[in-house]
């Protein structure tokens, strides 16, 4: 994870690839999805899809929520960051 000097998460790092732009608008349109289906729908293998998914956890951006073997992934709408993007892609998407 890349800070700059005031601790804050720099944008490159954010949107530097398209499976980390496409899991942020899958969520953005669905709020929550199983993380399997998010997986397919990027069209990604399991070891960069996990380090990307576990980066975009590690920044607060998203909540992953366990039952037993299934792992959800939901859009973290306490994070102001979160929901400025959240608004960029869905007024893009209208």
């Amino acid at each position: 994870m890349t800070f700059n000097r005031n601790n804050e998460i720099q944008f490159e790092e954010l949107f530097n690839s398209r499976i980390k732009s496409k899991i942020i608008k899958l969520l953005a349109l669905n709020s929550e999805m199983n993380i399997s289906k998010i997986r397919i729908q990027c069209n990604a293998n399991p070891i960069s899809f996990k380090k990307h998914i576990s980066y975009l956890s590690s920044i607060n951006l998203i909540n992953m929520k366990k039952f037993g073997k299934i792992t959800i992934c939901e859009y973290n709408k306490e994070n102001k960051l979160a929901n400025l993007i959240k608004k960029m892609i869905i007024d893009m998407n209208k």
